[in-house]
């Protein structure tokens, strides 16, 4: 599924406006245990400075500093297996000119996945272009630019966050070293070339190896760090949250999608729920929460919470294989069959998804209350007192047995939930 990014970011920074306040907390789960994967890469991630102060969801975040020096290498765990066939292989020769970056760009990675109590970083490193139509990025037209879109928020939406002094995110190669991060470059601010007065999304990144200058080429293991400090973090620190996120492939064809498969658009806030529902039909995995869990009430705000997906016989019983999704969405249906809710952008996570029907994978719902869009939804946002009906709803992108790509969808409920304030 390609995520309309333009959209997606609007939304966040919509969210990031919103004053977060307290929300009672009796019953609910503060704390869901993603599957995390525990292999060990290394590192020595130092310098990581930061400048400028952002607030997302109720957490101040500091956008990177520059940086960036090679290092030797050392044989590591191997990324995740790509979809593609072959591995193309990156050029280890430094350009003409180029002058390799600072530390943390050439040492090791050795920090490993920890689960903050107070923070859920959300994400993923999108590649893509210049269109040439206007100048804009544009996700999946070429491999020139890359932009890591990872957003830290409180644990459970509505609920205060930790304060954080630096989020960034690595590329890792297969030998354990950072290939590139996330400081700012000068594609900030690129304007369109079509006259629209737009510019380009800030933190885009010229995708090429911060140590020789040659373009990435291959599988890249990817991490998000979150950390109160803006020096070394701890592995123990309190507050540190490290995520590894999808890997991202460079240089490989991902295979043709389902030609005899079409999957509907996303509903959105407004949308008559009835239609949306209707063209899942048989979902392709069912959604299964754990209802003690879906207290009542549940705050407006939104909603963090445990769920099993299971395998169902579509797709004539053939495997899927990719990557897990970091978290998967759900809409709030009212009593006149509209949706009140706007989806969240969604991501996949590093551990690798293999299903036949009946299998199931464990992963988490994370959705914010909040209905943003056009006309159709003006005056829809949901409101304390509101008894509503919860789906969980989504799309995952996996790769068939025969090797063609597939959207799956995802559904449960519904959950009847009655919302209380924050």
């Amino acid at each position: 599924m390609r995520i309309d990014l333009e959209r997606a970011l609007e939304e966040v920074a919509a969210r990031g406006r919103a004053q977060a306040r307290p929300v009672p907390t009796d019953g609910l789960l503060r704390r869901v245990h993603r599957r995390r994967a525990t292999r060990t890469v290394t590192s020595s991630v130092a310098g990581v400075g930061a400048v400028g102060l952002l607030a997302v969801g109720g957490i101040g975040l500091l956008s990177p500093a520059p940086v960036a020096p090679p290092a030797t290498q050392a044989p590591v765990a191997p990324s995740p297996e790509p979809s593609a066939s072959e591995e193309p292989v990156a050029s280890t020769e430094v350009l003409p000119g180029w002058e390799p970056g600072a530390a943390p760009c050439g040492v090791r990675f050795e920090l490993e996945p920890v689960d903050s109590p107070g923070l859920e970083l959300l994400g993923g490193v999108t590649v893509g272009a210049l269109a040439e139509e206007d100048g804009l990025y544009r996700v999946g037209v070429g491999e020139e630019l890359l932009h890591p879109a990872v957003t830290a928020y409180p644990e459970t939406p509505g609920e205060p966050g930790g304060a954080l002094a630096s989020l960034h995110t690595y590329l890792v190669d297969e030998a354990g070293t950072i290939a590139l991060w996330d400081p700012p470059t000068e594609e900030l601010g690129s304007e369109a070339t079509n006259g629209s007065g737009a510019f380009n999304i800030a933190g885009l990144r010229d995708a090429v190896d911060c140590r020789t200058g040659q373009p990435l080429l291959g599988t890249y293991r990817a991490f998000s760090v979150a950390s109160p400090g803006t020096g070394l973090p701890d592995q123990d620190e309190p507050g540190i949250e490290i995520v590894e996120l999808e890997p991202v492939t460079f240089g490989a064809d991902a295979g043709p999608a389902d030609p005899h498969r079409t999957v509907s658009a996303l509903p959105r806030c407004g949308d008559d729920a009835s239609s949306a529902l209707e063209a899942v039909g048989d979902p392709d995995f069912r959604a299964e929460l754990d209802v003690g869990l879906l207290v009542d009430p549940v705050s407006v705000a939104g909603v963090h919470l445990p769920v099993t997906l299971r395998r169902t016989d579509t797709l004539d019983g053939v495997p899927l294989t990719g990557y897990a999704p970091q978290s998967v969405r759900a809409i709030l249906v009212d009593d006149e069959g509209r949706v009140r809710t706007t989806m969240e952008p969604a991501y996949r996570s590093a551990e690798p998804l293999h299903t036949a029907p009946g299998d199931a994978v464990q992963t988490s719902l994370y959705q914010w209350f909040t209905c943003l869009g056009g006309p159709e939804a003006a005056g829809l946002a949901p409101q304390p007192g509101e008894v509503m009906d919860l789906y969980v709803y989504d799309q995952v992108r996996a790769t068939a047995v025969y090797g063609t790509r597939v959207t799956a969808t995802v559904l449960g409920g519904p959950y009847p939930v009655t919302l209380t304030d924050w």
